[in-house]
């Protein structure tokens, strides 16, 4: 081997830098795909998630109940006695309202 010359150390850098740089590119290339390969999966994973809780929900809305195992409920304001107490009630209450706003200030 001859002796190293200053022309050779520069030839030598500029081949690492051009080097690094090739290297440094595709790192960056395949950082870039990867997250949006990444993005793609994680799409395809909420929308697989979302129609999966979609059928679940489906499932559970099923009417599982059949028409000879009904039991009516009557609703509390269908119920003519309890209306009519809580109709007796307010009034009572809006009377003695009423009575106290009504009362001379003494």
């Amino acid at each position: 081997m001859g002796a190293v010359t200053n022309n050779d150390i520069l030839n030598a850098i500029v081949s690492l830098t051009s080097e690094v740089a090739s290297i440094k590119a595709t790192g960056e290339a395949t950082k870039a795909q990867a997250e949006k390969t990444n993005g793609r999966v994680n799409s395809i994973e909420d929308w697989k998630n979302g129609l999966m809780a979609v059928e679940q929900y489906k499932k559970e809305q099923q009417p599982t109940i059949k028409a000879g195992t009904v039991i009516y409920q009557q609703k509390w304001f269908q119920n003519e006695k309890l209306v009519g107490a809580v109709v007796a009630v307010l009034l009572a209450v809006a009377g003695a309202v009423g009575y106290v706003v009504g009362m001379p200030k003494g």
